[in-house]
Parts: structure tokens; C-alpha cells; sequence
């Protein structure tokens, strides 16, 4: 059985004690089991926060996050960050991704993956937030890339799962009022001076028709 989803009629939400997750299945028994079994323990325990993509109240994907860190000898030379004296910059993990058999291979894998890049803008402005991080197995990796994700520098030979990071754009100010822009912002909502973004607005992955609840 298989469904056709609409991106823009996804429900993203943090998972809750109530959800019922028991009917996933991405043809991956470890996601499986954790979704099923460990999700709720492990962000009772305040070792991630699970949030999960529901359409038409069906359960078709979820994403989990914890804060990481990673180390400068692991990013290419055009993604450090500028002045720092520091071997490590704070980062958001992406701890499992996965969707569910029945709409696979339709964007909601990367829906999700640009959600979590979302939410580290949205985290940078209150605790510090450079990359978003995660450990792809290796049939992953292309999916990762079409993702704007990067492969790790210095990687040990023999790793089964290749580490790979997403550089944020750096805070930009206003030229006029030196308010913080919003990321991508055209105008300043502040004082209304046209802006030059670092990147075009279409590539935003802060913005989405689908739906988001707050952390």
C-alpha cells in the first residue's frame, strides 16, 4: 500500500506521550524499534526531542535532535566559521531520520532535513548554533548531498556511518539600523531598508507551506 502525500499538508509537531507510533515502518527495523519504543523515553530523559510529520492523520515521518559539536579539523576551509579561537562550534544533530514505506521517495525525508535546519536558525538566537551535523550510512550520503549537507574532512577510513554537516549562514545586520536581520530578508522589519540576502529566498529552508508547531 502506498500513498501520494502533499508536502504542504504535512503536519510537523513535537511528539507528545499520547502519539501512537506503533504502525510505522520504514523497512528499517532499528528506526523502527526506536520510534516505537524509545522516542518518548529518550526525550522524557532529556536525551533528544522527537518531532514527527503527520498527513492526514497518519503517521509518515519523524526527525530527532540532540546538540552536538564539531570540530574544526572536520569542516572544509570555505565553511569556518571567521575569528574564533575555538576547536569546536556548537551544533544541532540530527539524530535519526525516517520515513514511513507508504510515501516514500516523495520529499518528506527532505522536508524534515530542512526542518531541522529551520529550528537550528531559530536556536542560534538564543543558545549559539553554527551547523547542523549528522551520521549518514554511506547508501544515505547521496540523499544528505541533495540536501545541501557536506561530507566531514579527516574521516577515519574504517567508519561504517560518514559524519556530515550543514553550514548556517552567518547573522547579517542591518547596514542602516544594525538590527539583527531575518535570515534571507529582502527588507529590514525594522527600519524597512532593502537588503541584500546571503542567499536567493527560494532556497530558504526556513520557509515552507507545511506545518510547523512551535519547540
Amino acid at each position: 500500500m502506498s500513498i501520494t502525500v502533499e508536502l504542504d499538508k504535512i503536519d510537523i509537531r513535537k511528539l507528545t506521550i499520547d502519539d501512537d507510533t506503533a504502525s510505522f515502518d520504514c523497512k528499517e527495523q532499528e528506526l523502527n524499534e526506536y520510534i516505537r519504543d524509545e522516542a518518548k523515553k529518550q526525550q522524557r530523559d532529556g536525551a533528544a526531542v522527537v518531532y514527527l510529520a503527520w498527513y492526514d492523520a497518519q503517521l509518515v515521518g519523524f526527525v530527532s535532535f540532540n546538540m552536538s559539536s564539531i570540530r574544526f579539523q572536520n569542516i572544509a576551509s570555505q565553511h569556518l566559521p571567521s575569528r574564533t579561537p575555538y576547536p569546536y562550534f556548537p551544533a544541532l544533530m540530527i539524530g535519526r531520520v525516517a520515513t514511513d514505506k507508504i510515501c516514500q521517495n516523495q520529499g518528506v525525508g527532505r522536508l524534515l532535513c530542512l526542518r531541522a535546519v529551520a529550528m537550528a536558525v531559530r536556536l542560534r538566537r538564543e543558545i549559539g548554533c553554527q551547523f547542523v551535523i549528522l551520521n549518514a550510512k554511506k547508501n544515505s550520503i547521496d540523499f544528505y548531498k541533495r540536501c545541501s549537507f557536506e561530507l566531514g574532512m579527516n574521516q577515519p577510513k574504517r567508519r561504517r556511518t560518514p559524519f556530515m554537516y550543514f553550514k548556517l549562514l552567518d547573522i547579517e545586520y542591518c547596514q542602516k539600523c544594525r538590527r539583527e536581520l531575518e535570515p534571507y530578508a529582502k527588507f529590514c522589519i525594522f527600519c524597512g531598508t532593502e537588503q541584500t540576502p546571503q542567499s536567493s529566498p527560494s532556497d530558504d529552508p526556513t520557509k515552507s507551506n507545511s506545518t510547523v508547531h512551535p519547540m
